[in-house]
């Protein structure tokens, strides 16, 4: 293999890998916000809505907001 294809290769490699690295990244900050939106969520449904209420989650979720 020559230096040039050599060179290359690795190129390719690393722009794979540090793609592969920031979008790792990316889906772990999604997931963490995700899940503390989840939380807020279920905080607020649990303390203003009841089995026995008309509303939809919807409708009770965005009154408050």
């Amino acid at each position: 293999m020559k230096n040039e294809d050599k060179h290359e290769a690795y190129l390719s490699y690393a722009k794979d890998n540090y793609s592969s690295r920031i979008n790792a990244d990316n889906l772990l900050a999604l997931e963490k916000a995700l899940m503390l939106h989840l939380e807020e969520v279920r905080k607020t449904l649990s303390s203003d809505w009841s089995a026995t209420d008309k509303r939809t989650v919807r409708e009770v979720y965005s009154n408050i907001y």
